[in-house]
């Protein structure tokens, strides 16, 4: 209740508001308590913690979850990594396919194309001066020896 009498006192006239004033005015005394005996203090522990050797078993516990982190990033990494290796193996699987698929494109054109240069063959055979004047003369000599 002091914090609320601090706030009206202050002039503010709002009894939360006041409350919360003087929540920090106390909060800020103990963390001012909080700061001097740690930094009194310090020289202490640290002296305590070189004589004992540290603290193994918050040291411990502090490498224990460092290493099982890192165990856990491993996991996901070579996860990840092998999931990219599955999908490169399939992209090239998937473009031998198609690879395949357009050289028998390429033979089946080849082929046709020999096939219609064959078929133009066949019909533009006698179509030159020389194989119509042939033609006409053996015509002209059929029916002279009828």
């Amino acid at each position: 209740m002091a914090g609320a009498g601090v706030g009206f006192a202050s002039g503010w006239g709002n009894a939360e508001r006041g409350a919360q004033l003087g929540g920090d005015v106390t909060n800020r005394r103990y963390n001012t308590a909080m700061r001097d005996y740690t930094h009194q203090t310090g020289a202490l522990d640290k002296q305590l913690e070189d004589e004992r050797g540290g603290f193994p078993l918050a040291e411990a516990q502090a490498k224990l979850s460092q290493t099982a982190f890192e165990n856990w990033m491993q996991v996901g990494k070579l996860g990840t990594e092998q999931q990219v290796a599955k999908a490169n193996i399939q992209n090239k699987s998937d473009l031998n396919d198609v690879k395949q698929q357009m050289v028998h494109i390429a033979e089946l054109r080849e082929s046709d194309q020999k096939q219609a240069q064959n078929d133009r063959d066949k019909f533009t055979v006698g179509s030159d001066q020389k194989s119509l004047e042939a033609e006409r003369k053996g015509r002209h000599t059929s029916i002279e020896n009828y």
